[in-house]
């Protein structure tokens, strides 16, 4: 998800409006002096997405509503959310209208378009609740006021374990607790299945589109040669017959396509490698399940007697029954997938071999038609060398065309693996009543404590122990403190680390996400100037590798930005400085 643009709107013709403010691609400031709207701005975006706010009197006195047009799975959605209204939100997109009354029905639908699904957790009273909009956006939004007191602020606590709930939603993975009845696998299992035919036939479409990938170019390498060809066509078909034009053409597709068969070469050898190393270690593998088989044997051998187990239930071996049977499914798929990976290498093999065979023959026919129009006159050599070019410029097309929908199904194949591996999870932790370790959140917590600790350096943050343990609740522990130990500056660079590492470990992940980081900046004398400005710097990056948005508020530093990115200034005049809220002149139609 997106955001695109937003705009206050006036309360009669005399009050307060915005200009309607476009956002940068990846990173918008919101500047100006104290007192001048900023806030206003940044509260404005979160209200439209269902976070509670309570607006300054004059706002609500000034100004009706907020519209705001956001973007998700390539359609555009207008939200305008009434100020005084407790939850008065209308929703517009291209074929669709919809009026929301009820805070947890829109939540439900800004959570679709991320495409997350309903889900019934526990309340503190062990009740069933749902997660809102006002429990996840506290991830990306950071207020002045309260935001950098906790890594985690929202308006209330009513979930049951609400932040690593909220973490597990967003990042699709298993909830620790649910409020689900058996009777619900079912339904469950049936779209995991659904899922496995959707994933396989996403392979198979995989498949027959790298047999017909001719090169390991990239889109952009692809579109420049077709840029490039297609500036040589003109510059042939504007030429006089000049037998060194023709050739200077023959001379250019001879070195493509070599430099093609050269690139090919090279890709050959490395799956060839590849999939040896797959055979090596699938070797390996089967040792280890043939070892596993002969230690099951033993055990069976050990409770065939009766000195050492007289009941066959006495459970002795039951931890390494179910040991032995997780660590054989385990190795099983993992030798399983090393098979797959070494067909699919295979297949391409055949694919470059077969396309080299033919990028062969042409180059030598080309060599051919090369001494030939050494030898012609006038345009006939021409005419022959603007057909080749042409037939080059029509199958670089078809495989621009092909690499486009690699990518496009790929990112598809990613989303949808991404949510049978979720479905998984919450399978397993229903049928296990939320025992079973959750090895995602493991991971999350690794890859969250080297991302906290990266971002703490970024930040130039000192006098904070680098010990960093992240329990399986995320709370985090810095040797011997925790949050509520830090005070002042201390605090909001720890709590800013915090919310970019979750940022970043959230935008690596596939599939449709809420892609923006909103906040006030934290008082001037919070940070220095030069470690916000090294902050920034890094977002940006994160922005560009992933596709993100950051929008901020500053009034003392001003953010560097480029073309992909937006500086908010504030247009009214005011008494003291200029405003972002004000009257626009009404223009009098004659």
């Amino acid at each position: 998800m997106k955001l695109i643009s937003l705009k206050i709107n006036k309360r009669g013709n005399s009050g307060w409006e915005s200009d309607e403010i476009a956002f940068g691609a990846h990173v918008t400031q919101v500047t100006g002096e104290n007192g001048s709207g900023k806030t206003p701005i940044i509260q404005a975006i979160v209200f439209c997405l269902g976070f509670p706010v309570t607006f300054r009197d004059d706002v609500k006195a000034q100004c009706r509503s907020i519209s705001l047009l956001i973007e998700a799975r390539n359609e555009r959605h207008l939200i305008e959310r009434m100020i005084e209204v407790d939850t008065k939100i209308t929703v517009s997109s291209s074929n669709a209208f919809r009026d929301f009354g009820d805070e947890r029905e829109f939540s439900s639908f800004v959570f679709s378009l991320i495409g997350l699904e309903p889900v019934n957790l526990l309340d503190s009273s062990n009740r069933k609740t749902v997660p809102y909009m006002a429990t996840a956006l506290p991830l990306f939004f950071l207020d002045q006021d309260n935001g950098y007191s906790d890594i985690y602020k929202p308006a209330a606590i009513f979930i049951k374990d609400q932040f690593q709930e909220m973490v597990r939603y967003l990042f699709r993975f298993s909830q620790k607790n649910l409020f689900e009845s058996a009777k619900d696998l079912i339904a469950l299992k049936a779209k995991r299945e659904t899922l496995d035919e959707i994933i396989a036939g996403h392979r198979s479409v995989l498949e027959r589109l790298y047999a017909k990938h001719t090169s390991n170019l990239s889109e952009e390498a692809i579109t420049d040669r077709i840029t490039e060809k297609k500036a040589q066509l003109d510059r042939l078909s504007s030429s006089q017959g000049a037998r060194s034009d023709a050739t200077a053409a023959y001379d250019n597709e001879i070195y493509e396509l070599g430099k093609s068969i050269t690139e090919l070469d090279r890709e050959d050898s490395e799956l060839r490698l590849r999939a040896s190393s797959f055979q090596r270690i699938k070797q390996e593998i089967d040792t280890e399940i043939n070892t596993l088989s002969l230690n099951e044997r033993a055990r069976r051998l050990f409770e065939s007697m009766e000195s050492i187990c007289t009941n066959g239930d006495c459970g002795l071996f039951k931890k390494s029954t179910e040991g032995y049977g997780k660590n054989l499914l385990y190795l099983k798929d993992q030798a399983k997938d090393l098979e797959s990976g070494a067909e699919a290498a295979e297949a391409r093999i055949n694919v470059i071999r077969e396309v080299r065979v033919s990028f062969q023959a042409q180059l030598e026919r080309l060599k051919v038609k090369r001494e030939r129009s050494l030898q012609q006159e006038g345009l006939a050599g021409l005419v022959e060398v603007i057909r080749e070019v042409t037939e080059s410029v029509i199958a670089l097309e078809q495989e621009l065309a092909v690499v486009r929908q690699l990518r496009s199904l790929t990112a598809r194949l990613d989303e949808a693996e991404a949510d049978r591996s979720a479905l998984s999870d919450k399978i397993e932790n229903i049928s296990s009543h939320g025992r079973t370790a959750d090895q995602n959140m493991v991971a999350l917590r690794i890859e969250l404590r080297a991302l906290t600790l990266k971002w703490l350096e970024i930040l130039g943050t000192e006098n904070v122990d680098r010990n960093l343990q992240i329990d399986p609740d995320l709370k985090f522990q810095f040797g011997n403190e925790q949050i509520r130990a830090f005070k002042g500056s201390t605090l909001v660079r720890v709590v800013l680390a915090i919310h970019a590492a979750l940022f970043e470990a959230y935008m690596a992940r596939p599939g449709e996400k809420l892609s923006c980081l909103i906040f006030d900046t934290p008082n001037q004398q919070e940070i220095k100037t030069e470690d916000l400005r090294n902050f920034m710097r890094a977002l940006k990056r994160l922005c560009a590798d992933h596709d993100a948005q950051v929008v901020f508020a500053s009034k003392d530093y001003r953010y560097e930005a480029d073309n992909r990115d937006a500086v908010i200034e504030p247009p009214f005049p005011g008494l003291q400085h200029p405003m972002h809220l004000g009257t626009l002149p009404v223009h009098m139609v004659p």
